[in-house]
């Protein structure tokens, strides 16, 4: 099995690249496990300034990794388990890091490129410096239930993404926009941009 995320420092930065490219970087609990662990790294490391999270061209982040969620309510019931939704997704433990991210005494953040959807926008949104490039898109994917043109984007009403949209934009925009373009997430408040030097 390959990494969940690869590490590595830049000056006083600690990187955190989620690998997962063959599904977009979508997550799963190991994911979400894996970025805590960096944390909890760079926070007890007094040489890392911040933390950066990122995907890799592909996109940051599509999302809950609705195969491996389905590979584990499978695996459960063939050992004679029944399935329990919430353990056989990454939502406990998505919701751990999103709290964590919001508690740590160092910057965390959020370096997009390409979509960011559903679990990917509540960990970015969750960052202290979500920073984009103007062609990358959030799609908290809780407006999917709104907006069926933009079902393909799954389902996720947990962490910070929605609340904070919310706040930052109105409920009538955070709830019906389509994409929201990292340019228009900066106007908004949303999307900050990082120090040019950590």
């Amino acid at each position: 099995m390959t990494d969940a995320i690869l590490t590595r420092r830049e000056g006083s930065a600690l990187i955190a690249q989620i690998n997962n490219s063959a599904r977009r970087n979508a997550i799963a609990k190991e994911h979400c496990e894996a970025l805590s662990a960096a944390l909890a790294t760079a926070s007890t490391d007094p040489s890392v300034r911040a933390l950066i999270i990122t995907g890799d061209e592909t996109a940051f982040c599509a999302g809950a990794d609705l195969v491996a969620a389905a590979q584990a309510a499978a695996d459960a019931q063939a050992a004679g388990e029944a399935p329990n939704p919430a353990e056989s997704t990454m939502l406990p433990q998505l919701n751990a890091l999103v709290t964590e991210i919001q508690a740590a005494e160092i910057p965390v953040i959020a370096a997009v490129e390409g979509a960011a959807a559903g679990a990917g926008a509540s960990l970015a949104f969750a960052c202290d410096l979500p920073r984009g490039r103007a062609a990358a898109s959030a799609a908290p994917a809780h407006r999917a239930a709104r907006c069926p043109r933009k079902s393909q984007r799954g389902h996720q009403p947990h962490g910070a993404g929605p609340a904070r949209q919310t706040t930052c934009l109105g409920r009538a925009h955070a709830v019906c926009a389509d994409g929201l373009c990292w340019t228009q997430g900066r106007r908004h408040g949303l999307s900050r941009k990082a120090p040019r030097a950590l």
